[in-house]
C-alpha cells in the first residue's frame, strides 16, 4: 500500500521508462554505505541485485509520469528528477514504515 502510495504521488503523466532511462545495467550507492546493481529489462521490469547478496528481486513499473519508480512489496526504486532513492519496506527504522536512503551513481 506504501508504495503505491509513494509512486501514485509522482504521477504526472504516463511516460515509458525507456525514454527516461535506458536499459542497461545501473550501480548505485546509497548514503547508508549499500550498494546495489538495478537491470532495467525490455518486459519493463528491474532486476535489483545487493552487492552482499546473489538473490534478485524483480521490480514491476509502477509507471511513474515525473521520473520512474519500480517497486515490489519489499523495495522500491525511485528517479525524480536525477535523484535516485531506495525504500526498503523490510527495514523499518525510528518507528517509520520504510527505510528510505538516497542513492549516487558508481561509474
Amino acid at each position: 500500500m506504501v508504495k503505491k502510495v509513494l509512486c501514485i504521488v509522482l504521477l504526472l503523466a504516463v511516460t515509458s521508462v525507456s525514454t527516461v532511462m535506458a536499459k542497461g545495467l545501473y550501480r548505485y550507492k546509497c548514503d547508508d554505505g549499500r550498494i546495489f546493481t538495478i537491470t532495467f529489462t525490455e518486459k519493463d521490469e528491474a532486476r535489483l541485485v545487493f552487492s552482499n547478496s546473489k538473490t534478485v528481486e524483480i521490480l514491476e513499473n509502477q509507471m511513474a509520469g515525473s521520473g520512474i519508480c519500480y517497486g515490489n512489496d519489499k523495495y522500491e526504486y525511485t528517479e525524480h528528477q536525477g535523484k535516485v532513492t531506495l525504500s526498503d519496506f523490510t527495514k523499518p527504522k525510528n518507528g517509520n514504515s520504510v527505510y528510505e536512503k538516497s542513492c549516487h551513481e558508481i561509474k
